[in-house]
């Protein structure tokens, strides 16, 4: 929670961008593993650099037996560049990744 906290610190500071997040975890255990941090940090900066840098919206969501990220950044969407199920509406790109419990 503290490395996606110190992250989304430094997107605001360093892009000023506005930064939209809705984070309701009640697993402890899941942002204990070092691992899966890592991970959610790496796919939300690879999906925000391929991004105009002006807009990030984070929903990290516990379902009963997974965890839901979704994305949504604005953008060209020539910069957007991933394979994995990106959807796209008015201006914004939308990313959705599912963690196993």
């Amino acid at each position: 929670d503290t490395l996606l906290n110190d992250y989304i610190f430094l997107i605001k500071s360093k892009y000023n961008a506005k930064v939209k997040s809705l984070i309701n975890i009640g697993n402890d255990f899941f942002f204990k593993d070092v691992n899966n941090c890592t991970e959610i940090i790496t796919i939300i900066s690879n999906f925000f650099e391929q991004s105009d840098k002006t807009y990030l919206e984070i929903k990290l969501i516990e379902y009963g037996t997974y965890i839901e990220l979704d994305l949504f950044v604005e953008s060209n969407f020539d910069k957007i560049n991933d394979d994995t199920n990106i959807d796209y509406f008015d201006d914004y790109a939308h990313l959705r990744r599912i963690f196993d419990k």
